[in-house]
């Protein structure tokens, strides 16, 4: 995903002013990529929250995101770098209340332990994308295994007081600004145009 434009047109084989009188930009391009899965993801999730059974809504909802994003660096990305495209940042948004809610729901329901946090959720999925990416070529599938160990860990009836506290929503926030520093120089690997603000700032000092 971190191909320059100019390289996306030469793999689709057509011309780089072509591709830029479509998407004058990265984020335009990412945007109507990843538009009908993100709506495939949201209608999963909308049907995942709707189940009676909160216990297999919440194990639904994260099971379909993990399977779309497993053989998907770029959908994984999308789980957590921000967005500059705003159809698509409106969807991302959307896909992170609906976990919110499934997990709500799920301990509502007394089906998961009170302490789980939405933001323990999106950590599973940034593990996921790590496990899924390094095992696939030897162990196709290994990911559903190591999901259903912490679904397992999710339920109310394992829980156990925990070591350390959820992230805040302020610590997310930067969690998700260090990946954006993944690629050597700084960028946002799904749109490297975008310098990283922390980094512009050290730069600035």
């Amino acid at each position: 995903m971190g191909a320059s434009l100019d390289n996306i047109a030469r793999s689709a084989g057509v011309a780089i002013g072509t591709l830029y009188r479509n998407f004058p930009n990265r984020a335009e391009l990412v945007g109507a990529v990843y538009a009908e899965p993100f709506d495939g993801l949201l209608t999963a999730g909308k049907r995942a929250t709707a189940r009676e059974d909160r216990w297999s809504g919440l194990c639904e909802f994260l099971e379909t995101t993990c399977a779309a994003t497993a053989g998907d660096r770029g959908m994984s990305d999308l789980l957590s770098i921000p967005v500059p495209e705003p159809e698509l940042a409106a969807k991302q948004q959307l896909l992170r209340r609906l976990g919110t809610r499934a997990v709500k729901q799920a301990q509502q329901a007394g089906a998961i332990r009170r302490d789980l946090s939405p933001t323990d959720i999106l950590l599973l999925f940034w593990s996921h994308a790590t496990i899924a990416e390094t095992t696939e070529q030897t162990a196709p599938g290994l990911w559903r295994r190591h999901l259903h160990i912490l679904l397992d860990a999710y339920r109310a009836d394992a829980a156990h007081t925990l070591p350390a506290p959820a992230m805040t929503t302020a610590q997310l926030r930067r969690t998700a600004d260090r990946i954006r520093t993944r690629a050597s120089d700084g960028r946002n690997p799904l749109f490297p145009e975008q310098h990283d603000p922390e980094q512009r700032r050290e730069q600035a000092t």
